[in-house]
């Protein structure tokens, strides 16, 4: 399994479990993870910072 998909089960077990809403911030973490893989290429700082910002979702 990839590791992005069991560190996301991990979040979302944890949360269930401790009662926090962590999609949330999944959602920035899974962005900055998909730059740092090289899945997600901002041309520019000030786009990266707004897609950090408000955590982008993965186009499918």
């Amino acid at each position: 399994m990839e590791a992005r998909k069991v560190a996301r089960n991990t979040v979302t077990a944890v949360g269930y479990t401790v009662g926090l809403p962590l999609a949330g911030p999944w959602r920035h973490v899974d962005y900055l993870w998909r730059v740092l893989a090289g899945d997600e290429e901002p041309e520019t700082v000030p786009e990266f910072a707004a897609a950090a910002l408000i955590g982008k979702r993965e186009e499918k």
